[in-house]
């Protein structure tokens, strides 16, 4: 066996136990650019080969044609600036993000190739006048940065797009368009919305959305139907976490939210004298979010992040033909999955997905 001591830079010694017991004394140096074995009695021998650090096994000439065992670098260091054949390796991780998706399509012809989301701001204190589209970004730890940019008609707005921080998410952020400042910035119009980014050394830009700026009136509502959500959930998809962000959007679409059924729960009581009364009655609204056939620019939002990521959504509708005039931002949740209805030789299709009241409250009991 071998007891090793470095007693100085490049320089060791060690002994060699006998099975009988005797030991050995040796050293080892580095000089010269090679390395040098000596034997008590003053005998060297060089180290030769392509390795900068003793490594292996030597065979010492002389008298005792031992085999001495190996020396490798998890028992000898190497020489400072020195490069060891077998080296200790050393474990690195790195962190893997994901760059920003285009959402710009190839151009097959389609009539409808320019799918285009229409937004309304307005100056009302109601809520759904108003409509505010969320953008995100996940950036990396090492020379990464990000910026959101808003253009109209291909030019930078006025518009102050205000960055702000994941909460939960380190080097994550988002901002929130919101349309009725935009209008009074920089008026109606078409509009873009951009990432442009330097993730890691590698720079780009990508289109967020494209969107139709006008004010608020029922006129521009009519025959629509619009979704808001609040985002508090962890996005596994693209492994963000949003919990205590609050970050706010809103999806307009053409269509129609409304055909509510009350879907009563009854719970009646017969008496012995054969008389039915009434225990229970509760009404568990469902509402009927129904699309016209729209483009994948609208639809796979709706589908894949309203629909799916919210932690409260609320429901509006704008059609003169509802049954109903208040649905104003009615606060609902999920609860049937959304049918998609495709249509032959046509990019487009709709959806009809039921919601119901968030607060089941509407409830009478026999006391």
């Amino acid at each position: 066996m071998l007891e090793v001591t470095k007693v100085g830079d490049g320089s060791y010694t060690f002994t060699w136990v006998q099975p009988d017991g005797e030991k050995i004394d040796y050293t080892i140096d580095y000089t010269g650019g090679e390395w040098l074995i000596s034997d008590f009695k003053g005998n060297k021998w060089a180290f030769t080969g392509d390795f900068l650090c003793p490594s292996g096994a030597w065979i010492v000439a002389g008298d005792f044609g031992k085999l001495i065992e190996s020396i490798t670098t998890m028992e000898i260091e190497c020489p400072i600036d020195r490069r060891c054949f077998n080296e200790d390796r050393i474990d690195k991780s790195y962190e893997v993000v994901k760059l920003p998706k285009d959402n710009v399509e190839e151009d097959r012809g389609d009539v409808d190739c320019c799918c285009m989301e229409l937004v309304l701001g307005g100056d009302s204190s109601n809520s759904w006048e108003n409509d505010i589209t969320p953008i995100w970004i996940k950036l990396g730890t090492d020379n990464s940065g990000a910026t959101f940019v808003l253009k109209k008609e291909g030019e930078p707005t006025y518009y102050p797009l205000q960055i702000k921080p994941i909460i939960r998410q380190p080097n994550a952020y988002y901002a929130e368009v919101n349309w009725g400042e935009v209008l009074n910035y920089d008026g109606a119009g078409c509009y873009t919305l951009e990432i442009e980014y330097n993730i890691s050394g590698i720079t780009g830009s990508v289109l967020w959305g494209k969107y139709e700026l006008r004010p608020y009136s029922i006129q521009n509502a009519m025959y629509t139907a619009r979704v808001r959500a609040v985002f508090n959930s962890y996005f596994y998809k693209e492994e963000i976490d949003f919990t205590d962000t609050n970050m706010q959007g809103t999806l307009r679409f053409a269509g129609m939210i409304g055909r509510r059924q009350p879907n009563t729960e009854i719970d009646n009581i017969i008496y012995g004298n054969r008389e039915m009364k009434s225990v229970t009655r509760e009404n568990l609204n469902t509402y009927e979010i129904t699309t016209d056939p729209l483009g994948e620019c609208v639809l796979k939002p709706l589908i894949e992040l309203y629909l799916l990521h919210e932690n409260e959504l609320y429901i509006s509708d704008y059609n003169f033909h509802n049954h109903s005039y208040l649905y104003n931002d009615l606060p609902v949740i999920l609860e049937e999955s959304a049918d998609v209805t495709y249509y032959d030789w046509s990019r487009k299709a709709s959806l009809v997905a039921k919601v119901g009241d968030k607060v089941k409250n509407n409830i009478n009991n026999f006391k």
